[in-house]
């Protein structure tokens, strides 16, 4: 059965809740978005833009759900709505491998390959 947009909010919600109970920081806010896209791609009747949106209202919810300090929340919410999309491409392109990284390069540099 598909379920309607406030089910899966209410859900994501509650999953969030058990994985950060009410510690939403700037610290973690990269952590919360990338919980919240492992709950998100479990639909998959929605499409790319859907999930991308489910996402930034997750963690909308999580910080006005847990944030008491108005101006705090709102600076969250702003972080939030200036780079989440864009955290979020760069978490899906990292998890299918299209990113660019030099992982040799980097792992020569920390004396991490043999040679």
């Amino acid at each position: 059965m598909k379920k309607n947009s406030v089910e899966r909010l209410t859900e994501g919600f509650e999953q969030l809740k058990d994985d950060f109970g009410n510690k939403i920081t700037f610290g973690n806010i990269v952590n919360l978005i990338t919980k919240s896209i492992e709950i998100v791609e479990q639909y998959g009747e929605l499409n790319g833009m859907q999930k991308k949106t489910l996402v930034i209202e997750l963690v909308c919810l999580m910080i006005d759900s847990f944030e008491e300090d108005k101006d705090v929340r709102e600076s969250l919410k702003k972080l939030v709505d200036t780079i989440g999309y864009n955290v979020i491409d760069a978490i899906i392109f990292a998890t299918k491998g299209k990113m660019a990284v030099n992982l040799k390069r980097t792992c020569k540099r920390l004396n991490c390959l043999s040679n």
